[in-house]
């Protein structure tokens, strides 16, 4: 009878099916919450906050008792798969309540975890970061004026509630606090792979050191050094109040777990802009080759063009000039901050019914990898038309998206809805719509000026000559 397969195995056909599957909905978590993790280790009993400080981003959980018995923190990478799915959930929806239907089994399986018992099984532990991500409090930010408020305000689950026990045919929900939903839905979350994290549910460093990477990929502009002593500090395990005195230590431990961890997150991350140095981890970015490292972004590299040879000049020239108006360069890029997606939605209708393609984050199909399909509808735009208000302006996606068609040369159209121009945009023309309304024929029939194919001197000088005739 064959054996059990090794543990290593186990984890690349894990990877396989990872790569080939159909892929879960992104996960999201804050902004702060990608610098600034949980604890990867479960922390001393007696450690009821966790303070966390990496540059501009700061967070403060505090576990509460309850009667003589500490909870604990929430920690390792069930906690950040938890946190991600229920995050995500509420950034889709845009309500704070998810309702979880089914059973326990179920919503295991929806995480990607396969159901085990045991006093080390998935069930026991995964129910334990429940227990301790709903009686957490947290505090975004270092404004100490402002108190740490509940992640979750309310939620029953599977014979638990805030009000325990759970009453009788109660469903089962969790609702965010308000604080804690407006920081995601008004700030500026990151995508990650749910897929991934349910693969690093137990290496609790690899979870926190890959939501960090996915962070970075998206919001360092060029290049990015992160040495030993960075990474010690930023992801050393445990509150340490002797850290001074431990940080060799501390330094050792983090650069083996790091070296151990690092070639499986490249490999569920795909990206070659990611290194190992003796040094730490380096991260080159460069704009003009952001997007050649999705799958899709490889194989139109590969589809190339050929330079047309001196054999066969007209083939090359027939086959050339249709390539250039393929769907691959066919769509308007619609830009907008969250508040204005009622108005993205009728300017996008707007344009459809003017024969024209618009596209914008509403039509990423379930399954398909968020961040690298804005990717691809950015390089392969006309144009990207940005709605100018102030929440817009302070929107760092929104950013991101103007900077990339601007390195990409693509033609900027905004579209004032309300505020103020902004100033990194006050050299070009554009529409005024603060009445409400959508923009008027003019800005449609530039639009359609700019799909029509540039035309060669040659086809100028035939039209010309037609004319003339």
């Amino acid at each position: 009878m064959p054996g059990r397969p090794s543990a290593d195995l186990q984890l690349a056909q894990a990877i396989e099916k990872f790569h080939i599957r159909q892929r879960q909905p992104a996960g999201y978590l804050p902004w702060e919450l990608t610098q600034c993790s949980l604890p990867y280790r479960s922390p001393d009993a007696r450690n009821r906050v966790w303070r966390r400080r990496n540059g501009a981003a700061e967070i403060t959980v505090i576990t509460r008792a309850t009667g003589e018995q500490d909870i604990g923190l929430p920690f390792g990478g069930l906690a950040v798969l938890l946190l991600a799915f229920f995050c995500g959930e509420a950034f889709r929806s845009g309500e704070p309540t998810i309702e979880l239907d089914g059973s326990y089994s179920a919503f295991m399986k929806k995480l990607g975890l396969a159901s085990t018992g045991g006093m080390n099984g998935s069930r026991k532990r995964l129910a334990e970061q429940l227990r301790r991500l709903t009686n957490s409090s947290i505090r975004i930010g270092d404004d100490w004026s402002v108190p740490e408020e509940p992640i979750f305000s309310d939620w029953s689950l599977w014979g638990q509630s805030r009000s325990q026990p759970q009453p009788a045919g109660r469903r089962n929900f969790v609702e965010f606090s308000d604080s804690f939903f407006r920081h995601l839905t008004h700030g500026d979350p990151v995508a990650v792979d749910l897929d991934a994290l349910s693969l690093l549910k137990f290496g609790g460093l690899a979870a926190n050191l890959y939501v960090f990477l996915t962070a970075q990929l998206e919001r360092v502009k060029e290049v990015e050094h992160y040495n030993w002593e960075y990474l010690a500090a930023r992801f050393n395990g445990i509150p340490d109040p002797n850290y001074a005195s431990s940080k060799s230590r501390i330094k050792y431990e983090v650069k083996r777990d790091i070296r151990k961890t690092l070639p499986l997150i490249l490999t569920l991350l795909r990206s070659q802009r990611i290194a190992l140095h003796d040094s730490g981890i380096h991260l080159d970015i460069r704009p003009m080759q952001a997007f050649s490292q999705s799958a899709k972004g490889v194989k139109a590299h590969l589809k190339k063009e050929p330079t047309p040879s001196a054999e066969t000049p007209h083939k090359q020239k027939k086959d050339k000039a249709p390539r250039r108006n393929t769907s691959r360069i066919s769509h308007f890029f619609i830009s907008y901050p969250r508040e204005e997606k009622t108005y993205a939605s009728q300017l996008a209708e707007l344009l459809t019914k003017a024969d024209l393609n618009a596209w914008y984050d509403h039509d990423i199909d379930v399954g398909e990898r968020w961040v690298e399909v804005v990717r691809e509808k950015i390089v392969g735009c006309v144009a990207l038309i940005v709605i100018m208000t102030p929440d817009a302006e302070r929107s760092r996606w929104v950013q991101r998206e103007v900077r990339l068609a601007e390195c990409e040369g693509k033609p900027i159209l905004p579209l004032l809805r309300s505020g103020e121009v902004w100033f990194s945009l006050n050299d070009c023309h554009y529409g005024d719509v603060r009445d409400g309304e959508l923009p008027g024929a003019e800005f449609v029939d530039q639009l359609k000026a700019l799909c029509q194919p540039k035309q060669t001197a040659p086809a100028r000088n035939a039209r010309r000559l037609q004319a003339e005739s």
